[in-house]
């Protein structure tokens, strides 16, 4: 089980250069308290209230104010080595590659290439191409396999299916199936993920 207690989060323009947000100076979880119970939740809420915001947060990729993570009954301080996340909110450098990234993460994480990510997204014609060159859907496949191949024992993914293709859809809902970890979906879809038998979790 993964819950967060007493959450609070101001955005700041200069909170986090890496992490692009529309806010601009906004309060945006006070005293916020949730919990994810079920190994596979969907979080739901309306657009700009905070639903990435929070999975960044998870992450380790914005730091609040106040507030603490537990997982498995114990406060988490750090949870880059436990937790990956695919996100539009992490923007990456146009002038990279996908290959590029991908052997970043290799080096970082000290994991194995993702030949079987790369097949199921028919990826390959891809990876040398630059970020600034990616249609939006392999721009969302670029964040998937990037954090699909670290094996996390949670993953938190941000609108995963939206802009895929429907066979590179498909073979996302057969990588969800076989996840062994638990596994945090926000999404504007839930009925979706509530036919895979995600719980719904609302944001507030």
């Amino acid at each position: 089980m993964l819950s967060i207690k007493n959450l609070y989060y101001t955005y700041q323009q200069s909170s986090n250069a890496k992490v692009s947000s529309e806010y601009a100076s906004r309060q945006i979880f006070t005293d916020y308290s949730v919990e994810f119970t079920n190994s596979r939740s969907c979080l739901i809420g309306p657009n700009g209230t905070g639903k990435s915001t929070l999975l960044c947060i998870i992450a380790g990729l914005i730091a609040p104010q106040a507030g603490e993570l537990v997982w498995q009954n114990e406060r988490v301080s750090n949870t880059k080595q436990q937790v990956a996340i695919a996100t539009d909110s992490i923007v990456y450098p146009n002038f990279l590659s996908p290959q590029k990234l991908i052997d970043l993460q290799q080096e970082i994480y000290a994991v194995n290439p993702p030949y079987n990510l790369i097949d199921a997204f028919s990826f390959e014609p891809h990876l040398n191409k630059s970020i600034d060159a990616l249609s939006a859907g392999n721009l969302k496949k670029t964040q998937l396999i990037c954090a699909l191949m670290r094996q996390t024992p949670v993953l938190l993914l941000d609108e995963p299916n939206i802009a895929l293709d429907p066979k590179s859809a498909a073979a996302l809902w057969q990588i969800l199936e076989d996840f062994e970890g638990s596994l945090i979906v926000a999404s504007n879809e839930p009925s979706l993920y509530q036919e895979k038998g995600f719980d719904t979790v609302h944001l507030f």
